[in-house]
């Protein structure tokens, strides 16, 4: 049996590299006002990325970057229009 140079860097940071499925997202899935829409795709993401499909991985990580931005914006402009803020829509 011998080991890979990629399983070596998976080694490296086991509980917080990509490759290593399980324990990257228990280190992220802590994080702060999670969205399920985006926290999805980042699945997604970590299962293409191990697969070696790094261009679905930058794909479903722009998924989750549009999902979090989109939540943000309803966020913001539902704390205008409670403000009694004038929106421009």
């Amino acid at each position: 049996m011998h080991l890979t140079e990629i399983g070596r860097k998976a080694l490296e940071h086991v509980s917080g590299d990509p490759l290593n499925k399980d324990g990257y997202l228990a280190r992220i899935r802590d994080l702060e006002g999670r969205n399920p829409v985006a926290w999805s795709y980042i699945s997604e993401a970590v299962e293409t990325y191990a697969a070696g499909c790094f261009k679905a991985t930058a794909v479903m990580l722009g998924a989750a970057a549009e999902a979090q931005v989109l939540e943000l914006r309803d966020d913001m402009l539902n704390r205008l229009t409670a403000a009694a803020a004038p929106v421009v829509a």
